[in-house]
Order: C-alpha cells, then structure tokens, then sequence
C-alpha cells in the first residue's frame, strides 16, 4: 500500500496518518503485529450467523463489507478475479430440512461490490424424511470456484435404511434409520438463477465391506485401499455438539462429514478433507461422470476410486488410533507454485477430541512423496501379509498452536507467498501469520460478538455461557464462531484498492434470518 490509514479505535472516524508508530497502525482486532515480517494483503471473513462477509488490512482497519441475505451465508467465502463474492448460502425460502448436520447450506450464490446476487443456484431436494424412499441432496459446508468459472459443490445424499443394508452397513450402525453419502458436483451457471451439473461424483459408488459376504461390495478393506470401508467408524470420537449428552459418532447418519473441497487446476485433483474419519482424500476430476461410478478410466486409471489417502491408516484396516496423523481436520490444500513448500498439502489439525493432542497444529506434508508411498502399498497390497500395516508419512512441518488458537471444529490455513502461514482458529474467532521459524508475527482477535469490541477487549468465554456449556465445549472458546478466513494478496485480481477504502464502521451488524430461525 503506497499510504497508511490509521483508524480510530472507536471505529467513527478514518483518517490518514503519513508516520504512524506501530501502535497507531493497530485497530480494533489486531493485538499483536509485526509488520516487518506480516505478509501484505487483505482478509476476508465472515462471523457464522451474521448475514456479514467482511474484508480488513493487515491493520485491522475495515475495507469493505458485503451484506449477505441470511445469517448463515458467507461460512465459505471466495474472493473471484472480478471483484465479486461468491459463497455458500441457505435458502431463500422456508423449507423441512432434515438434513441439518453441522456445515449445511443448500444454496450458493454470487455478490457484486454492492452485495447484489447476481448469481444464484439452489440444490437442496429434502426427500420424504428417515427411512422413507427419496433420496435428498444438500449442499453443506463448502464450495470451490474453478477456474473455468464453474463451482464444485460438497453435497449430502441420503440412503435409506434399506439401501444402506444392502450396501453392506451394519444395521447396528445405523441409528438414525439412514446413511448420509458424499456427493461432488460441478455446476456450471446457466443464467441468473440457475445452473447445469456437469459432473458428478458418488462414494456410494466406491464401498467396499467386510460384514455382509451375500453382497457384491464384499471385501477385506485393507486389500481394498482404495474404496471407503462403509463400516468404519471412530466409537472413542465423540462431536463437541454431543460430547455432554453421551451420543457415539459411530451410528450417525453423516459418518463421513466432509467440510472442504479444494481443486488442482494443473494435476485434475479434488482433495477433500473427512472430519469424522479424520482422513483426507484425493480424487480424480479428469473422468467423466460414467468413469467417476466405476474404478476405471480417467488420467490415473482407477476411475472415482481414491488417488490417495492420508491421516487415519485404520479407515481401510491398517493400525489404530495410534497410527493416526489426522484429528478431525479441516482445509487440507495444496501450496501454490512458486510458494515456499509448492506441491505439497497442509492442514489445520483440529485435536482436542479425546484423542491425540489437546492442542491444535498446522500440518504441512509431502504430497509428492506421500502420493507415491500410499500407491506404491496399493500396488503390493496384494502380496503382502495380513499383518502388514501402512504408515503415513511424518509431516515435514508442523507447528503446535497452544491454547489461544486452538479450535475443536472448523478453522482453516493456508501458505503465503512469502513463506508465512496463516490460520483461523475457528472456534475462537481468532487469526494468526505465522514464520516458517514457529513465531507468531501476526494476530487478530475476530471483533464481532453481536456489538462490536473496542481494541484489546477479548469476547466472552462461550464455555461459561448456556450454550457453551450445552455444547460440552472445554477450553477457552468464545462466541465469535468463523468458519473460514482467508488472506488474499495484493495482487490479487479481485483486490480493487480504489473501492476498498477504509470504512467509518462496522455499523448494524444485524443480519436478515430465515423465519424459522427466528421462530427458535
């Protein structure tokens, strides 16, 4: 930036400030910054259940703000090339959703600078309820803009309880009279408000299962690496949303519960990340539809089935939970080229969930190397014996987050250019840069919690409030949830610096709700 902005902690009044002491840089938020070492650009988040996707300089100074149409729009938000918005959103109208696992949506849409929509795609079919005939689809969680201006979507499919039998699923695994898949669809806009799937891809078509030997499906999982063991669960794992009521994870319908999609425009990957298998996943979006359902075809010839795998060996039978690298993660994504680290995936490392650490870590892997090793042991899987167990490989970089930025569910991370990482610790609504040496150069405290916080106030302990404490929430967590933030660099072709102007507020932060919201 060729000029420096200070703005009032009171957020009234901007004004320009030619030499400003490292304090007077600082505005509400910011609590600690090095600026010799804090990679330049902008931040883009949005506070869950506030109908706001605000942008903000490294000073913590607020450049815009886009107005949502419901409180729970904007959890996955991306900046596109032309300045616009584009983000996961729930519909506009009332509908019977039973698919309310955490993360749903239903909706995605596009915002101009001015927060009108002017891109809009629904695809949320509820069906006839548990245990009925119909299906249903929901988008939930996130979605990926591609760089042909298509979106690939996360989406939940619903199998009936018979369908789930038949495909193998322990009946004693299936409490909730139903089976949740995942589903990846790329959609392609088609007007205003619609869209066309032009790709689609199923796990329901990659099961593989070791308990019913009258089904075709049937298998030895370890000898089947590269299919999803439909009976896999984690009975130790419980969710912080249940943890105070005594609920197992193992028998709930959304057993896999993806919470992010990435694309690899170069190699023709989709990675995704599996919260309560605390796996990450690899597929191949070269195939066509037909090739996605088989185990054929496609640039790496094994068709929908996995590239690769990373993070819980036990999934497909090897190990235990002593051989896991994964803790219910989120936002695995590969480091762009010319990057410090390019070509390989890191990952915010939840924890904190009984079991492996308490505290969070950002995870950085060889990809190249653990690609090869993961399909070198599908390759010999075969002749090995059965006592034969896969490890994953250590990761090359990894950095324990204390404390203070360690969020039990959601978060992100991602590499910046000049080899820094940010991160979101969701939970807590904090945001931290971090050195390639572990220091932290930079943190920003999310300052939404219905009123706005003046400089240095922290949010309410959300474990000391009744929600919390029904959440069965442990640690220092506060009510600021944030699902994702994301750094975007000045050179970013959606930064326009002439529009982005430092604001004299964050003004009304209340945002439209659906009417059943309100009813709750």
């Amino acid at each position: 930036m060729s000029r420096v902005f200070l703005l009032q902690q009171n957020h009234t009044n901007a004004k320009e400030n030619p030499n400003p002491t490292a304090e007077e840089k600082n505005t509400i938020g910011v609590v600690l910054a090095n600026y010799t070492k804090v990679d330049d650009g902008y931040y883009i988040w949005s506070p869950m259940n506030n109908a706001s996707i605000f942008l903000v300089d490294k000073y913590g100074n607020l450049r815009h703000r886009w107005t949502a149409r419901n409180a729970r729009d904007g959890t996955a938000t991306y900046l596109k090339p032309n300045g616009n918005i584009i983000c996961g959103a729930t519909p506009l109208q009332d509908v019977t959703n039973s698919f309310r696992g955490g993360g749903y949506l239903g909706s995605v849409y596009e915002l101009d600078y001015n927060s009108n929509i002017v891109w809009e795609f629904d695809y949320h079919d509820e069906g006839t309820g548990r245990a009925n005939v119909r299906k249903g689809h929901w988008i939930h969680h996130d979605i990926e803009p591609m760089p042909n201006g298509n979106v690939l979507l996360l989406v939940w499919e619903r199998m009936t309880m018979k369908e789930a039998i038949d495909a193998g699923r322990d009946p004693k695994l299936i409490n909730e009279l139903e089976l949740w898949g995942e589903v990846i669809v790329e959609v392609a806009p088609d007007g205003k408000n619609g869209g066309r799937i032009v790709w689609e891809w199923k796990m329901f078509d990659h099961l593989v299962q070791n308990f019913d030997p009258t089904k075709n499906n049937h298998g030895d999982p370890k000898l089947h690496p590269r299919k999803m063991n439909v009976n896999y669960t984690q009975y130790d794992m419980r969710d912080p949303f249940v943890f105070n009521r005594g609920e197992e994870r193992g028998g709930q319908a959304d057993w896999v519960h993806y919470n992010s999609i990435f694309y690899n425009e170069e190699t023709e990957e989709i990675i995704l990340s599996s919260r309560n298998l605390s796996e990450i996943h690899v597929i191949d979006h070269s195939t066509s539809t037909e090739e996605a359902a088989t185990s054929h075809g496609g640039k790496y010839g094994h068709g929908g089935d996995f590239l690769f795998r990373y993070g819980n060996p036990a999934t497909y039978g090897n190990g235990d939970k002593t051989s896991r690298s994964c803790f219910g993660q989120h936002m695995p994504n590969w480091i762009p080229k010319q990057f410090p680290g390019e070509g390989n995936i890191i990952f915010y490392n939840n924890c904190n969930q009984g079991i492996g650490p308490e505290t969070s870590r950002l995870t950085e892997v060889d990809f190249t190397s653990a690609y090869s090793q993961f399909n070198q042991y599908c390759s010999n899987v075969t002749t090995m014996s059965s006592s034969t167990n896969y490890i994953d490989p250590t990761p090359v970089w990894e950095m324990d987050l204390g404390k203070e930025f360690t969020s039990p569910f959601i978060s992100g991370v991602h590499r910046l250019s000049n080899g820094n990482t940010f991160a979101c610790a969701g939970a807590v609504g904090r945001f931290c840069e971090v050195t390639k040496e572990k220091e932290f150069v930079w943190k920003y405290y999310q300052p939404v919690q219905g009123n706005i916080l003046n400089q240095g106030e922290h949010p309410t302990d959300l474990t000391k409030t009744p929600i919390g404490q029904f959440l069965g929430i442990r640690g220092e967590f506060c009510g600021t949830f944030t699902f994702r933030a994301t750094k975007y660099p000045m050179n970013h072709k959606g930064i326009q610096e002439d529009k982005f102007v430092v604001s004299k507020g964050y003004g009304k932060l209340e945002g439209k709700r659906r009417k059943t919201e309100e009813k709750k």
